[in-house]
């Protein structure tokens, strides 16, 4: 009987993985594909904000008691709307771009329209709704953007996969895979049914793509996808080389980053092993004390340039890449000297679209920078709203900086 239930469990995990195998679609090819050489890039000691950008707009949110932000994990932009995701109060709040708080999405809860934390949003762009992702209670919930209305939830199948990053776009959603318990298949993006929350397609084998890893990872203070209301977007992850455009009928590669340092299957297979002997939990760090290079994030787009970070040991580095001509110039130092008399340094930019970058500062952080300059008038004279900044109160919410081309 022992050997009957041997068996029967071998014929169930080979269905399995068959299953995942049979469903996992490939990708179109690309002829354009650009592959980015830093070996042969110019190496620029550092580049400047005002070399990319013209001038910078202000956006200070509104604090109220209404809407007091912990820590901003994500932001977007659509039509006249600033979207702010804050984990730390899990919830999503809708601004206008002048700062003005109009409302947050649904609350903590277990009842209809309600979520135990959101992990990431999306925005449909199609009908003004807004798609919020409960990754603890797996489901994914839609409001209405002008009400803040609930709508309805979407309950997701197949209980032994973790999703953090939703995307929508051309009335299709989609999601990232994370597997719980170590697979030999399976795939790193899928469509999900709207209707069924059933998985439609899904692509991208993490062994092609991902250098093997397939477990749970959870940006803080991004998601995977990018350009995400731009009607194509970008979906990187934390091994890749490779950027991958979804639009509305083509999947594809459109960008390789090619370092020599580039991190390898076996150092992914090192820390998949220390992954199952620590029983699910992961720690990176030991990437940071190896000369091995890993993560694009932060990338952003417009007219004929792409903008993005990788990590390499405890450096990063910015990539500026012309798709026209080709040229690509990399710097360890993007600063800012738009903003303040004394130029600092940037980390990330938070998002962009066709006119400007946007990135994001804490009020405390903004009242340090002047207070360590030692100077009366450290920021720029030409800044909109420049005496507001200096008044600034340290509790006030963060303030967006709009860097337009």
């Amino acid at each position: 009987m022992k050997n009957k239930k041997i068996f029967f469990l071998l014929i169930i995990l080979l269905f399995s993985c068959n299953n995942n195998k049979k469903h996992t679609q490939e990708i179109d090819a690309n002829k354009n594909l650009q592959i980015i050489d830093v070996s042969k890039a110019h190496q620029a000691d550092k580049i400047f904000l005002s070399e990319l950008c013209s001038r910078v707009k202000t956006i200070i949110l509104e604090t109220n008691e209404n809407v007091l932000l912990g820590k901003i994990n994500g932001m977007q932009v659509y039509k006249d709307w600033i979207f702010i995701l804050d984990k730390q109060n899990a919830g999503v709040y809708l601004f206008n771009k002048d700062g003005k708080f109009i409302r947050k999405y649904g609350q903590r809860g277990i009842g209809p329209g309600e979520y135990l934390t959101v992990s990431d949003f999306t925005i449909d762009t199609d009908n003004d709704a807004i798609y919020l992702m409960d990754s603890d209670a797996n489901q994914i919930i839609k409001y209405k953007i002008l009400t803040g209305e609930f709508e309805n939830t979407i309950k997701l199948e197949d209980k032994n996969v973790q999703r953090f990053h939703i995307q929508y776009n051309n009335n299709k959603l989609y999601a990232d895979i994370n597997y719980i318990i170590e697979t030999e298949t399976g795939c790193m993006i899928q469509e999900i049914d709207l209707s069924t929350g059933k998985q439609n397609h899904c692509w991208l084998d993490p062994h092609k793509y991902n250098n093997g890893w397939n477990g749970p990872i959870q940006r803080e203070n991004e998601s995977f996808f990018y350009s995400r209301n731009q009607g194509t977007f970008k979906y990187i992850h934390f091994f890749m080389d490779t950027i991958i455009s979804f639009s509305d009928n083509r999947i594809a590669p459109v960008y390789v980053l090619k370092d020599k340092d580039w991190i390898t299957s076996k150092e992914v297979g090192k820390i998949k092993e220390e992954r199952i002997t620590n029983q699910g939990a992961t720690s990176f760090r030991q990437l940071f004390n190896k000369n091995v290079a890993f993560n694009i994030n932060s990338y952003v787009e417009w007219g004929d340039f792409i903008l993005f970070c990788y990590q390499k040991k405890h450096d990063s580095f910015f990539v500026l890449h012309n798709i026209q001509t080709g040229d690509t110039r990399i710097t360890s130092l993007l600063i800012d000297d738009l903003v303040c008399k004394k130029p600092f340094l940037v980390n990330r930019f938070s998002c962009s679209d066709s006119n400007g970058l946007y990135n994001i500062m804490n009020a405390n952080d903004l009242i340090r920078l002047i207070e360590q300059s030692g100077e009366e008038d450290f920021l720029n004279p030409d800044l909109d709203k420049i005496t507001i900044l200096k008044n600034l109160p340290a509790d006030s919410n963060p303030v967006i900086f709009y860097y337009e081309f």
